[in-house]
């Protein structure tokens, strides 16, 4: 065969931007980049491409992961270098080179075991052929085995806290390991009271929940004995243990009657050289916040966030409609939510921990559906997606997972993501820490509900169950820390079903995932307005003005409307929600379900009123609601909101 030379390459691209247009794509691919996309890549070669420490932010479902992709890419050729690519877990990982490949970028998988890599796939990412595709796994343990990069990119990075934090930690869970449990509880056993070292060694219901905290720094004669507990553990803990055992002195120990967790409040990754030797570090999420999370994850500071462009348009992540059982009329939140996923015909159930979401997934999966797991799904969501009806249990998997389209049309969140851990749980119960956690759980809670619209043309039922998490969701301070379309989306939702009976949340569940014009023309409006921040008032009440015409005759200066009924002097004060019709007698219903002055209060003035919405299909309604013709045929009751005038 003939001899093989240097491979002809053309002139360098320019920017990120001008390779997008030159890479190979392949059919399946995205048409073209999104407005927002290209604004966030040419915001980074301007002023970025140097700086140590970045994070993109685009919403959940805007598509991150292509920028991403074209600026590794871009990194890789002009400089040329070593990127690699960290995703959260294996199956995203496959996930993101599946994009790669459709969008023409070079790439590699490297995950799990690296004596299980393939050498020509290894030597392509060091030589520089080839971005490496890997996890957070890869690149934070006590012996990285991936060379170290240029450009090290980390896709979801607003799950650094879990992902990150739990690489420098050990975690021994009492019931997997008594025996090594015992050996922590007596190291520990002089910094606690007698009586509380009793009750844990012989379980008490009465210490179940409780979560002590301990400072191994205010008494060091107790490090080496703990020291000596943690060297005995068995892989894989041995191997976390090593990554912090040069601070254990640093180290906080949360301990309960279920487990033990040692682990510093911020990760130790400056020993890690393949962190800390990349010339640059790309985060990439939905959630960065500003309180610091960030930072605290990844243990880096300070970390430069690169917004959109205020010009740049609000990217949209698709549509959800959210239903909260637990406020519907006189009905079952669990047999409401059963009913809305048959009308779906398969979910995807997420919640805190394994035992809620297996069970509540087996509740709502119908005669003869499958209930699939995270051993089902662990590799490859496409089990599940592929089948046309069943139920999918994930703990704790609040990011990472894509079902576009119609991979699955419907979600349920259950429980509150507020103690993902021990130090969770201590900073929830005992330090009422609710500032240091309240943006990890809206991170939490926001990458959940995305996790069925992946793209603009999604749209998918998100359904919340749980006392706490309705709440949560209720309150005002969560809804104003959201971003304006999913501040509407559950403002909406809550206006739904609130007080509504469950025949029409069932009914208003079949138009959306049919997307018809009902839902188009009307419920969409209504979602305009909340996301514009302003009251929906398809139902204003008091006269209101006729649109002029051509032609039409104007009415003379100082002109009143005939007096029906008397008019007391003084300034007019107007009912809240109503205007009083023409002819309506004393305690009478009149619009919109409020009746008018008893008998012995000051009658007003019965005029004339259009409803503004007049015409339109009632079910998106909201407060009040409109009194209907038995001719218009059955009513399907979502609802919008009326503004109240003025006294």
């Amino acid at each position: 065969m003939p001899f093989k030379g240097r491979a002809q390459t053309g002139p360098l691209p320019a920017s990120p931007e001008a390779l997008y247009r030159d890479l190979p794509r392949k059919p399946g691919a995205h048409p073209g980049l999104l407005i927002h996309q290209g604004d966030v890549l040419r915001a980074y070669a301007a002023g970025h491409a140097d700086t140590p420490d970045l994070a993109l932010e685009l919403p959940t479902g805007t598509g991150k992961t292509l920028p991403g992709l074209v600026i590794a890419e871009y990194a890789r050729r002009v400089r040329p270098a070593r990127v690699a690519y960290a995703c959260p877990t294996v199956q995203l990982a496959r996930q993101v080179a599946v994009r790669a490949d459709l969008e023409g970028v070079a790439a590699v998988v490297l995950v799990r075991s690296h004596h299980d890599w393939p050498v020509p796939d290894e030597a392509q990412y060091e030589a520089a052929e080839a971005i490496a595709i890997t996890t957070y796994s890869t690149v934070f343990n006590s012996s990285p085995k991936l060379a170290t990069p240029d450009l090290l990119i980390f896709d979801d990075a607003h799950a650094g806290s879990h992902y990150v934090a739990e690489q420098y930690a050990v975690d021994i869970s009492r019931q997997a390991m008594p025996g090594e449990y015992d050996k922590i509880l007596a190291a520990l056993s002089p910094l606690l009271d007698g009586m509380l070292v009793q009750r844990l060694r012989d379980p008490d219901p009465g210490v179940h929940q409780q979560v002590r905290l301990i400072v191994p720094l205010r008494h060091p004669g107790i490090i080496t004995a703990l020291d000596a507990a943690l060297s005995s553990l068995d892989s894989p803990y041995c191997f976390r243990y090593a990554m912090i055992r040069g601070a254990l002195k640093s180290c906080l120990v949360y301990l309960s009657s279920s487990g033990v967790l040692v682990r510093p409040l911020i990760p130790t990754t400056t020993d890690n050289q393949l962190f800390t030797g990349a010339r640059q570090r790309l985060y990439l999420s939905a959630t960065l916040g500003e309180g610091g999370e960030l930072e605290r994850a990844f243990g880096r500071a300070p970390i430069t966030r690169l917004a959109l462009p205020p010009d740049s348009p609000e990217p949209r992540s698709g549509r959800r409609f959210f239903i909260f059982p637990e406020l519907a009329k006189t009905a079952d939140p669990s047999g409401l939510t059963g009913e809305a996923v048959a009308v779906a015909g398969k979910a995807l159930v997420l919640a805190p921990d394994t035992a809620t979401a297996v069970s509540r997934a087996r509740d709502l999966a119908q005669p003869g559906w499958p209930v699939m797991t995270i051993d089902d799904v662990s590799e490859s969501l496409r089990p599940f997606a592929v089948v046309p009806h069943a139920t999918c249990a994930l703990a704790n998997r609040y990011d990472g997972l894509d079902l576009p389209g119609d991979a699955c049309r419907a979600e349920v969140m259950e429980g509150m993501p507020d103690q993902d851990n021990l130090q969770d749980r201590f900073l929830s119960e005992r330090a009422r820490a609710g500032a240091a956690l309240a943006e990890r759980i809206r991170t939490r809670v926001v990458q959940g509900a995305g996790r069925c619209t992946r793209g603009p043309a999604d749209w998918a039922m998100v359904a919340v169950l749980g006392a706490d998490l309705t709440k949560y969701l209720l309150r005002p301070e969560t809804q104003r820390a959201l971003d304006p379309e999913l501040q509407a989306e559950i403002q909406f939702g809550i206006k739904n079903s609130r007080n509504t009976t469950a025949a029409d949340i069932l009914d208003n569940v079949r138009t959306f995932l049919s997307q018809g014009d009902d839902w188009r023309n009307v419920a969409e409006r209504y979602l305009a307005d909340y996301r514009r921040g302003r009251r929906p008032a398809p139902c204003r009440t008091g006269p209101q003005p006729l649109p002029s015409r051509p032609g039409a005759r104007s009415r003379p200066a100082g002109w009143q409307p005939p007096a029906t009924g008397h008019r007391p002097a003084g300034p007019r004060r107007t009912r809240r929600g109503c205007s009083a019709r023409a002819g309506t007698p004393p305690g009478a219903t009149g619009h919109s379900g409020c009746t008018s002055p008893a008998p012995g209060r000051t009658r007003l003035a019965p005029t004339r009123a259009t409803p503004a919405c007049a015409g339109l299909p009632e079910r998106w309604s909201g407060r009040p609601r409109m009194q209907r013709s038995p001719a218009r045929g059955p009513a399907i009751s979502l609802r919008c909101r009326t503004p109240s005038p003025r006294s």
